[in-house]
């Protein structure tokens, strides 16, 4: 007895390993089977066949192989197939004869080890062996670019010389599958029906096997085999084996072997077509292929989950161009192409599912282009270089490549090209020499001053336009000297010159004059007796004002003209007028020291206004408010607050809340002031027309409850307030949120007020005045210098002369720029004189006006109120595009991938081209009024452009995406007000 019950347990583990071996073989078999018939079903979806997925099935025909050796002259006495009418059979037919011709050309590359240029191939147009014979020899060319050695151009051209020998041969070869695969299709009939004769033999026989007991066994070898390819592959949150029993449970076995198979079994492999380390710029790509245990490609379809994204250094998402939605001649792989003009360090996440693949993320180090002279500059503060005769002068290189990376130092490749001013033909030698990051450089000629151009490969760079003042060594000396006293105010002696068209009436005897710079300002006084003065007129030490070196034929002598574009112009002539150019460009620099870019100016604007306040108090200055009436307690509390009260910190406690001011009190103390101070539903600033998007300046019209000039005083406090704690705790920012208008931030500057500021602040009054007078002949218009102003109720109230009797002087078409100027002067500036005058003051007390003035307008906007969040995602949904056509699809396309890319600051100063602010309203881009709007520009290769009145951003059509984001850049960054000669 006890030999049969060893027997039996003999037997039963024999029957158990035996059901085992049929569900890893029938597992093994379908699986094959499932995840080649991917690629059947995948192939029908692209030819339109998907309606007779389940015929290939139902006939075994699981695999593109046994699609290609498909016998199309009797297709139609397969039992799936019999009941298609003939216009069906056709289109198969034409199906299964492409495929051939595509798995030719595939088992051709691979044969001569060509599988790397598959992709290019592709994108080439070519797909099968016969267009591959009829490649030109560009086109080979083009294919082999990247080997210098030619080895690979010979090696294509000769597998292509064969090609033509054996394609009649592959016809015949290139369909035999795997062959382990293709025996186990044989073998496992064989072995199926043997094992369920052995088992019903068993059944009948002993009967010890009952169909619970069968049950038990299935299942088992299922969860088992689950559970271990679970493991196998890396699912680690796959739980016990109990969890799986439970899960698959609920489902058909097969299903969900298949489902996990899917999930964790297929292998995903990177292909990277480019070397590292590779430089930015151009469009890169890599490839995602997915392949099976045996080596089998598996297709990639949506429904895959495949996820890609790619994070900049700073951790942003960039825009990546992926084909999987596409028809792809090799299924199972998937191309990334992508942008890159940020040098850094990028992390690449490649998930399924959401799970990461295996060396997922990947790390990849992009590097800056060779140096571009139109992106790098030299290290100087404004447009005017002074150096001393033979003396050599140093010049900081700031070397950038084309998308503005830093990189490494220029090859000594400069040049400098001189022209004096008034003599243009006098001869003058220079010496360039390259230190490290520095351009060393000697003037042998003449003193005087000089129009120069320092190039690069005979290109200028970015600031190679500069005016070079050339001083003996005596005024060398006598500046260096002057520059050292503690107290500068140099003067100089000059004469009053006439000059055309100028406002100021001089007489005709040239008046003598001392002209006295200081680091505010240029003051020219007319002395009486040598004691009693006169002040003839004085000038802001600013980018604005510009000293200009012009010949007098009146006079025959050279004289310098000084303009700030606000009053009349003013021409002296001065005997050491090389010594008061160097005097003012010394000043001037000082100012800009801080460098030239946004970000190097507030930098440099945080660490002066730092330094001023570094000793100031740490007691806290106590402010209670509520929150309901902030304003009118922050001005009751801070009433008799003097200057140094203002410049220490302040602790901020709204009346009711618990909230401890660590710094977030007190920004939000800022913002709810910035509602209650500049929002224009308050009336105290307002735009000039009833718009919550409108730019806001002082109201001289304002409610009886805002009469009191100083709420204008205290706005301005609030400001400087602001910018003074982001300048001493730099490492948390705050802001005031307000949308302030372009000429009032020139005003702030001391730069010159125009009629081209009307365009961002008053678009209606720019667009049905200012352009019809620009663009149309205006002599029947009667028009004076004069301005007009209405009541409400459209009641003449009173008239305002622009000029002197201008309500005499004819507008016409020679005078009709000053007239719109002058306007400008009165409708933008004079109107808010007292306002703006206490804003300033205001202001001032906090920030030296020496510091503001190093900024534009654009620049001071994003000082003063930030960059608000930007969603790409929001801009998309809330455009519109104007004049779309297929060429156009390209550039918008383009333009996505471009902004995608774009930093904060960037995006900032998109907003600010193209709708004249680069703050949102708070809804987004979906308030905006009008709509953003995209438009087709209908030219080619010019720089974009926008109408703030509209919202409208005009896009050319370009080459290449490069060539759209050098000029979008350009575009967006231009504006600013330079200064120096002429």
């Amino acid at each position: 007895m006890a030999s049969i019950n060893q027997a039996r347990k003999v037997f039963y583990t024999i029957c158990t390993l035996i059901l085992a071996m049929i569900g890893l073989i029938s597992y093994w078999r379908y699986h094959i089977n499932s995840e080649k018939f991917q690629s059947i079903s995948l192939w029908l979806s692209e030819n339109g066949l998907s309606d007779f997925e389940d015929a290939f099935w139902m006939e075994g025909i699981v695999s593109l192989d046994a699609c290609a050796n498909l016998d199309l002259d009797r297709l139609h006495q397969y039992i799936a197939f019999s009941q298609l009418d003939h216009s069906k059979i056709d289109r198969i037919n034409a199906a299964v004869i492409r495929l051939r011709e595509r798995l030719k050309f595939v088992n051709w590359l691979k044969r001569y080890s060509l599988q790397n240029y598959a992709i290019k191939l592709f994108d080439m147009g070519v797909d099968n062996v016969r267009k591959v014979i009829q490649l030109s020899e560009a086109k080979l060319n083009e294919l082999t670019s990247h080997d210098v050695t030619g080895q690979e151009n010979a090696k294509l051209k000769l597998a292509i010389q064969s090609l033509v020998e054996e394609i009649e041969e592959m016809a015949s070869s290139i369909w035999n599958g795997p062959i382990v695969i293709y025996a186990l299709s044989i073998a496992y009939p064989v072995l199926q029906y043997t094992i369920i004769i052995l088992g019903i033999s068993l059944l009948f026989r002993w009967r010890i096997i009952c169909t619970r007991n069968l049950k038990l066994v299935a299942d088992s070898i299922i969860y088992v085999g689950v559970y271990v390819e679970a493991l196998l592959f890396r699912n680690h949150n796959v739980g016990t084996v109990n969890d799986v029993a439970k899960q698959v449970s609920k489902l058909n076995p097969i299903k969900a072997i298949k489902n996990i198979r899917s999930k964790f079994a297929n292998h995903f492999n990177v292909t990277w077509q480019w070397k590292d380390p590779k430089v930015v710029g151009g469009t890169l790509k890599f490839s995602i292929s997915q392949v099976s245990l045996v080596g089998q490609a598996c297709p990639i379809t949506p429904q895959t989950n495949l996820e890609v994204e790619m994070l900049n250094p700073l951790g942003n998402p960039i825009g990546i161009v992926s084909d999987i939605n596409e028809n792809r001649l090799l299924p199972h792989i998937v191309n990334i192409s992508f942008t890159l003009h940020q040098a850094g360090k990028y992390k690449i996440h490649i998930r399924v599912d959401g799970n990461e693949i295996s060396n997922s993320p990947f790390q990849k180090e992009f590097l800056a282009g060779p140096a571009d002279p139109q992106q790098s500059t030299i290290g100087i503060a404004s447009s005017i270089i002074v150096v001393t005769r033979d003396v050599v002068h140093s010049l900081q290189l700031d070397c950038r490549d084309k998308f503005g990376n830093y990189c490494k130092t220029m090859e000594n490749r400069f040049d400098l090209k001189l022209t004096k001013i008034g003599n243009p033909s006098a001869l003058t030698n220079t010496e360039l020499a390259l230190s490290e990051q520095k351009l060393e450089m000697k003037v042998i000629g003449e003193e005087g001053a000089y129009k120069a151009q320092l190039l690069y490969d005979s290109v200028i760079l970015k600031n190679g336009d500069f005016t070079l003042v050339v001083l003996s060594n005596v005024d060398g000396a006598k500046l260096h000297k002057e520059i050292g006293r503690k107290k500068m105010n140099v003067t100089f002696e000059a004469k009053l010159a006439s000059k055309e068209n100028s406002y100021l009436d001089f007489s005709k005897k040239p008046k003598k004059v001392h002209c006295s710079i200081s680091a505010r300002q240029i003051k020219v006084r007319e002395y009486y007796l040598k004691v009693f003065s006169n002040n003839v007129c004085s000038f802001r030490v600013l980018p604005s004002t510009k000293l200009t070196l012009q010949e007098d034929p009146s006079i025959q002598e050279e004289t310098l003209v000084i303009d700030d574009g606000i009053q009349a112009p003013l021409s002296v002539v001065c005997k050491e007028k090389y010594l008061f150019l160097a005097t003012y460009a010394t000043f001037l620099n000082r100012k800009f020291v801080g460098g030239d870019t946004f970000a190097m100016k507030m930098s440099y604007f945080q660490q002066e206004l730092a330094a001023l306040n570094i000793k100031r108090s740490q007691s806290k200055y106590a402010v209670s408010i509520s929150r309901q009436h902030a304003l009118r307690d922050s001005m009751k509390q801070l009433k008799n607050a003097s200057a140094s009260d203002w410049c220490r910190p302040f602790q901020i406690k709204f009346q009711g809340e618990q909230a401890e001011d660590l710094g977030g009190v007190l920004r939000e103390w800022f913002h709810v002031l910035s509602r209650a101070l500049f929002a224009p539903s308050n009336q105290l600033f307002v735009g000039f027309r009833d718009d919550n998007q409108a730019l806001v300046r002082p109201n001289n019209a304002r409610p009886p409850e805002f009469a009191k000039i100083k709420y204008f005083e205290f706005a301005g406090k609030i400001v400087g307030k602001c910018l003074l704690e982001s300048a001493i705790t730099r490492d948390s920012n705050c802001y005031i949120r307000a949308c302030f208008a372009r000429s009032f931030l020139a005003q702030i500057l001391g730069l010159r007020v125009h009629y081209k500021h009307f365009e961002n602040d008053d678009p209606e009054f720019f667009t049905n005045k200012i352009q019809y007078i620009l663009s149309n002949d205006i002599a029947d218009l009667s028009l004076v210098f004069a301005e007009e102003i209405y009541s409400s109720d459209g009641k003449l109230e009173k008239i305002i002369e622009l000029k002197p009797n201008g309500k005499n002087c004819v507008v016409n078409n020679d005078n009709k720029i000053e007239y719109l100027d002058l306007l400008a002067q009165q409708r933008l500036c004079k109107e808010i004189q007292e306002e703006k005058n206490a804003f300033l003051k205001g202001l001032n007390d906090l920030i030296p006006d020496s510091l503001l003035s190093i900024f534009d307008e654009n620049e001071l906007e994003l000082l003063i109120c930030g960059t608000c969040e930007y969603d790409i995602n929001d801009l998309k949904l809330n455009h519109a595009v104007i004049g779309r056509t297929s060429e156009f699809e390209k550039i918008l396309s383009w333009f996505w991938s471009i902004i995608a890319n774009f930093t904060q600051q960037e995006m900032a100063r998109l907003l600010q081209f193209v709708t004249g602010c680069s703050q949102l309203p708070p809804e987004g881009f979906s308030e905006l009024s009008p709509k953003f709007q995209i438009v087709n520009a209908m030219v080619t290769g010019t720089l974009p452009t926008a109408h703030t009145c509209f919202n409208e951003l005009c896009l050319p059509i370009y080459d290449s995406l490069d060539d759209m984001q050098h000029s979008l850049l350009i575009a967006i960054n231009e504006g600013s007000e330079g200064f120096g000669m002429s």
